[in-house]
This record gives C-alpha cells, structure tokens and sequence, in this order.
C-alpha cells in the first residue's frame, strides 16, 4: 500500500473514529458508501487531503478509497508539472524587474534634476507594482513554478540592495539600514540553499516579508523623490523600516528553525 492510499485510510479514520463502525476496517477497496461518510464528512475528507498535498480534488470525491487515493496521486503529478515550467508571465515580470535595476542605479546616481529624481522614482514604483501582480496573477492563473519561487526572491533582494545602497550614497545614516538588511538577507540566502540541497524550500515569501517590502519600498521612493529630506525626516523612515524589516526576520527564523516549519519538498 502506497502512502497517498495510507493517508487517504488515516484520514477517514480520523474522521469516522466517533462512530460505532469505526471499528469496521478501512481498505484500499473500500467504498464511500460502505464505511460510511456522510456529506459533510466527505467534505472534510476533501478539505483535509487538499491541505495536506495542497491540491484541488474534484467534487464529488470517487467512489473508493483506491479510486481517491489515484485521484490525488494525479493532482499531485500536475502540481509538479506546473512547478517546472519555466516561460510563465511572473517570471517574466521578475525577469523585468531585474533588467530595471542598473537603469534606475543610473538615473539616480547621475540625478541633478527634480525631474531626474522623480523619473527614479517611478522607475521603483514600478518595480514595486510589478512585484504586487507577479504574485497575484501567479495565484489567480495558476502559475506558481520552482522558478519563479526562486527568481521572485532574487529580483526583490537585488532591486532592494542596489536601492539602498543608491540611497545611502546620500543619506550615510541608512548604512545601518543596509547592514541589517545584508544581515537578513544573508541568513535567508544560506537557509534557502541549504534546504535546497535538501530538494526542499520556503512555498514563496511570508506575508511578513512582503509588507515588510512595501514598506521599505515606499520610503525609499520618498527618500528618492525628495533628496533634500531633513535628517529626522530619514531617521523617522530608517526606524520604520527596521521596525518591520525585524519582524520579517523573526517570521523566516521560525519559518526555517520553529516547531511548525513552513519548509516544503520540491
């Protein structure tokens, strides 16, 4: 017996152990109708094995466990189709995300105009949209790939690093800023690898992570579009920053190290 059928038999046994015919044997075999599950147990048999192997099985469920066990066997095999595609459109706006970070390094360094700073500005705006919607449509269209999990990650933290490393030119208080962004970053890159190795990694950023982004995002472009800000001004946003660039790091502490790791197999 296979472990998706195994799986299959201990959640149904799960969810059928208050009644009297718990005790009747549960097989590979075995019909729905025979055990038997009701409805709303049925549901929860669904709901439990798409959470379990994070599918969407097909109303209503098989008539036999041996026929639910295939069901799922084959949504997991799709699943891990999709995983490797490669030519999707988030990562092709994280392909572009990358491709927009030396041209916004360059329009910044050399800004000497209001107007120079401003279209800096919206570069980073626009590399801050594009990272929203990768996600977004990578859910709602069903193109979530290893790569892109990989390639999403990469291009936030170099468009990141460049942009801070940009701004602190300017504002020399945001060096710290950046050592604890290195600091977080490097963590993350030698967990990542290290589970990798493993054939293992994170199902794609925290939601800690990704506010944390925004918020760094945001007041960089104000650092960007206003480069004459007062100091307490940048001091105010360098706190802010940190504040929940902290958090964040707490979030892939556990995610990698805490009792309920968020770690999954490729």
């Amino acid at each position: 017996m296979d472990s998706i059928t195994e799986t299959v038999i201990r959640n149904i046994t799960e969810i059928r152990s208050h009644q009297e015919s718990a005790l009747v044997p549960v097989t590979g075999q075995s019909r729905l109708a025979d055990i038997p599950l009701d409805k709303a147990q049925e549901a929860e048999l669904r709901l439990r094995l798409e959470k379990e192997y994070g599918i969407r099985l097909s109303q209503p469920l098989p008539c036999t466990v041996g026929e639910i066990a295939e069901a799922v066997r084959s949504c997991c095999e799709e699943k891990k189709r999709k995983a490797r595609r490669i030519i999707t459109i988030p990562n092709l706006l994280s392909l572009f995300r990358l491709l927009l970070i030396p041209v916004y390094a360059m329009l910044y360094v050399h800004a000497e105009t209001a107007k120079d700073y401003l279209l800096s500005g919206a570069i980073l705006a626009l590399s801050c949209i594009t990272d929203l919607f990768d996600g977004l449509i990578a859910r709602r269209f069903d193109q979530i790939s290893n790569l892109g999990k990989a390639l999403d990650p990469i291009a936030d933290k170099a468009t990141q690093g460049v942009m801070l490393l940009c701004v602190a030119g300017r504002h020399p208080i945001l060096w710290w800023l950046f050592g604890f962004f290195a600091l977080k970053e490097g963590f993350q890159l030698v967990m990542g690898c290290w589970y990798l190795r493993k054939g293992q990694m994170l199902p794609g950023a925290l939601m800690s992570g990704k506010v944390s982004t925004v918020v760094l995002f945001l007041c960089m472009i104000l650092l960007v579009i206003f480069p004459g800000m007062h100091a307490w001004a940048v001091t105010l946003l360098l706190i802010l920053c940190a504040f929940f660039m902290a958090v964040s790091f707490v979030s892939y502490i556990k995610a990698y190290f805490g009792r309920n790791k968020k770690v999954e197999k490729l």
